[in-house]
């Protein structure tokens, strides 16, 4: 399992990687962050109000969070 550390590594290279990609109208980045959605008034900007849990776990947080930061949305399968 990954520490609060490595997450927080592993974000600082997305978002820096994620930066210094050419200015598109659309970015989709793909990966299995762990990350559990949560059905969060706060959060339904960017992830819409259906989810499995009802909770953000740390993981979907984290997600949601970058997400917010670079102006996209998160949908979940």
């Amino acid at each position: 399992m990954a520490t609060d550390n490595d997450k927080d590594i592993f974000y600082d290279e997305l978002e820096r990687l994620f930066d210094r990609l050419p200015k598109y109208n659309s970015k989709i980045v793909f990966c299995d962050f762990n990350a559990k959605l949560g059905t969060e008034e706060k959060y339904r900007p960017t992830t819409g109000k259906y989810s499995l849990h009802e909770k953000a776990n740390n993981n979907g947080e984290r997600l949601i969070n970058f997400a917010i930061s670079k102006n996209l949305l998160v949908k979940s399968t």
